[in-house]
Formats: C-alpha cells, structure tokens, sequence
C-alpha cells in the first residue's frame, strides 16, 4: 500500500507540472513545434481589453484571416478614438488581443493565457496592469461564455455579421440567369437557414446544401462536401464565406477533378482575383457578387493607410480605394468597444471621483448606456445602403485570371450590362428541394386559391354527409 502511494506521489509531483504548463500556456521557453498564443498588444494605457480573435487561420495557421484583421484594427481604433475626443475622462483605453487560431481547444487556451496574462484572478490592487473586461467573437463557442463567468470576467461578444442585405443582391441575379434550382455552401446553419427561407420566396429550389470546409480539412473532408453539392442534381452552386474559405473548396473541387459546376461566390469581405490564379480547370468562368463601398469612412482611410504604409504586409493589404470593402460586423465590433469602454466611464464617475482609474472601481457591462451615444455617429463608421458588383472570372493572357465587372445591384434593382450574356442557366425541371416551403409553392399551390379550397371542403362534407345516411337507412332497415 506504501509503495502505491509512494508511485502516485511521484507521477503527480512529475507528469503534472508538464501538463499544467501547457495547459495554462506559461511554460518559459516552449519548442517551436508548440508555440505559445501570438498576441497583438496594444501600446501603453491606463486601462485594458483582451481581446480574443482568430486573426489567423488554415494549417499551422498560416493564413491570414482578412475579415477577423479588420476587426482587430476596428477594436484599436475606437479606442484611440475614444480617447482623442476623451470620452472617458483621465483614462487611456487599449486592446490587447490574443489569437485563438486552431479550434475551439485553441480559443480556450487564448482565453486561459488572457485570463491569467490580464491578472483578473488577482486581487485589483495586485494586478500588474489594469484589465477590465474581454471582447470576443466566439459567441457560439460552447464553453468560452460559461469560463469567463466562471472566473469572473465580464465580456462582450460580437456575433457574426449580417448576411440578410447579401442575399437580397442575390437573389435577383440568380433568377435574371434563370438559376432556379442551386447547391448552397455556407459557412453556418443559419446561413444556410436564411438563404432556403429566402430562396423560396423567390421560387428558387435549393437541391443540396452543406457546410464550408475549413480551410485545415483534409480532401477527404472536402471531396465529402463536393458530393453532397453534386447530389443536388443542379450545376449551379452558390458559395458563400470569407475568401479564404471559398478559396479553399475551389482549391479542392480542382485537385479532385470536379469540374462540372459552375461557381458562384458571394463573399463577405474582400474578393481579390490573386487567390485564385491556377484554378482555370474549375474558376474561369466564375461569377462573384461583391460588394462595394460607395464611400470610404474614417475607418476604412485609416485601413487603407496601414497598407500603404507597409506596416505588416502579412496583415494589412495594400488596397486601392476603390478594392476596400468594409466588413458587415466592423461596425458591431465598434459599439463593442463603445459598450466596454462607456462601462469605463461609469466606473470612473462612480468610484474614482470622476477623472482616472482607481482600484476599486468595477464594471457592470449589463447596464444600459443612455449617455454619450453620440459617439458611435463621431466615429464616422456609417451604415451605408450598400452596392454589389457582379463580377465574372476570365482567362487573359498568359491564362492569368482577371476578375471583369458585368454589373451592379443597387437598391434591389440588377443591371448587367450585354458582357453576361454567357453567364450559365440551369432551369429546375425535376429537381428536389430542401427549402420546404418551395416545395409547397411548386406542389400543392392550388391550395393558395380560395374557391378551389371552399369546393373541396364542400364535397368532403357532402360525401361524409352521404356515408352517414347510407349507414343510418342500412341501421333502420
């Protein structure tokens, strides 16, 4: 019995620490084959966010995820801007972000590395640096929310953007081609959701749909996707994610030599042709609904600036004015910040004698702000009414493929000009379809008109009418 408790002494005092270090990611020199979480940390303040973002993505996360860049330079900027106008008086407001690149178990690791990192488990008066609160956008990860209540760390989550507006571009053009029976990948359930409601009040089948790949899936992953599409009985499929993503699947359906669709992408970020040079067996001949910022903001000056300037070429692209595209969910990441950083300013007025931080100052993120909305107005981030570009992917020379716009959707109203001639349509003549209310419309539509309705009312009360005195005279007799 000794010698049991003797071996169970020894593998705690051993194998734990190992295990510990690695989970809370504090091990002082770790291999390069287990890199600690990158983080984007902010310059000098008083008071700090964690932020928690995939800026990173794709195997080893090599990849750099456009959408959560724009997101993370949204984050930064309010709070400069928050403190140029000195919306929270005496206090500087900075964002530390942490990627959580690599999954779910990876997102929690860069939550447990800010959790520890920002001090929030120490006494106020202990902490090395004042973090009040953590900002992420993994509001459907199933563990993330209940940790950090957990622990006791206030947050706020950014959901995914608004895909609604894309879709109502869409639609138009897929019936202008006479696309009325599509495959849909998506990188939701929800979008998925929105797109077969959508679809079907415009009388368009949806006969396959499936989920993005991730960009980290192996081809067996992807040829599995590509089957479910082919199962739809259509050759038109719509493509809708971040580039990265669509990228990825066309990448696929060229290695595994599936080349009898024909793409189109809808993208919720920027669209650029570079990323898909070497795909002509499956992407010449794609079409893509884009859209188009008809103004810059502020914020989209100060984005073009980071990529002119050279500040990381990794992350911050050297876009044209006219190529900058705002992400649908900068403008959610804005009053995120706003929320914490007003959250700041309360407890400052409250607790600190109205001017910088104190430590016994704490944030009550539930509260409503009813005082200094007109903040989020001085940002300049405006919701726009926004423009598509439809675009069509053709070969020039040297078989280099350039993205040539067709036309635009403005206002729900399409206009292609006579270069989409050649665009390709794929009527539904017997196709099945999963949006079920489609399948009513294009089944059962006679129970829409109401005569036809009354009459068959009409003549099952009559014949049951008819059984009941048929039975009742056999009775009496």
């Amino acid at each position: 019995m000794d010698r049991q408790v003797l071996v169970a002494v020894v593998i705690v005092v051993v194998a734990i620490p190992p295990a510990a270090s690695a989970f809370w990611d504090i091990a002082p020199t770790p291999p390069e084959t287990c890199p600690g979480v990158r983080t984007f940390l902010a310059a000098p303040s008083d008071v700090y966010i964690s932020g928690l973002l995939a800026v990173h993505d794709g195997g080893r996360c090599g990849l750099v995820d456009p959408v959560a860049v724009q997101l993370l330079e949204a984050a930064r900027w309010t709070s400069f801007k928050m403190g140029q106008i000195n919306f929270i008086p005496g206090v500087s407001l900075g964002v530390n972000v942490y990627d959580t690149c690599g999954g779910r178990e990876a997102t929690l690791r860069a939550a447990v590395s800010a959790v520890v990192e920002g001090g929030y488990l120490d006494p106020p008066h202990c902490r090395p640096a004042p973090h009040v609160g953590v900002l992420h956008t993994h509001v459907d990860h199933p563990q993330l929310p209940s940790f950090l209540q957990d622990v006791g760390v206030p947050s706020v989550g950014v959901g995914e953007e608004d895909f609604l507006p894309q879709l109502e571009a869409l639609m138009p053009l897929l019936l202008r081609v006479n696309w009325t029976s599509v495959g849909v990948a998506a990188p939701s359930i929800q979008v998925l959701r929105q797109f077969g409601h959508m679809a079907a009040r415009y009388r368009i089948c949806v006969g396959a749909e499936t989920l993005l790949p991730s960009v980290t899936s192996d081809h067996q992953t992807s040829r599995l996707t590509l089957q479910t599409l082919e199962g739809g009985g259509t050759g038109g499929v719509v493509l809708m994610g971040p580039q990265h993503r669509l990228q990825s699947l066309l990448a696929a359906a060229a290695a595994l030599n599936f080349t009898n669709f024909r793409w189109l992408l809808v993208p919720t970020g920027p669209l650029q042709e570079r990323v898909f040079q070497g795909f002509n067996s499956v992407a010449e001949g794609v079409v893509a609904l884009r859209r188009a910022s008809q103004t810059v903001p502020e914020f989209g000056e100060h984005f073009l600036s980071l990529g002119a300037s050279a500040v990381d070429s990794t992350l911050y692209p050297n876009l044209s004015p006219g190529d900058y595209v705002e992400e649908p969910a900068v403008f959610q990441m804005v009053k995120a910040v706003f929320k914490v950083g007003s959250a700041v300013r309360r407890a400052v007025k409250q607790h600190c004698g109205g001017s910088g931080w104190c430590t016994n100052a704490t944030l009550d993120l539930t509260e409503v702000e009813n005082e200094g909305l007109d903040v989020i107005e001085e940002l300049s981030i405006k919701a726009q009414r926004p423009r598509y570009e439809v675009l069509r992917l053709e070969a020039v020379q040297d078989a280099k493929l350039a993205f040539t716009s067709v036309g635009h959707v403005t206002a729900g109203k399409l206009e292609l000009d006579p270069r989409a001639a050649g665009l390709p349509q794929y009527l539904c003549m017997n196709c099945r379809c999963l949006n079920v209310r489609f399948s009513f419309l294009a089944d059962l539509r006679w129970r829409s008109e109401a005569w036809v309705t009354i009459c068959a009312t009409m003549a099952i009360i009559g014949f049951l009418l008819a059984i009941a005195i048929m039975v009742f005279i056999s009775v009496s007799c």
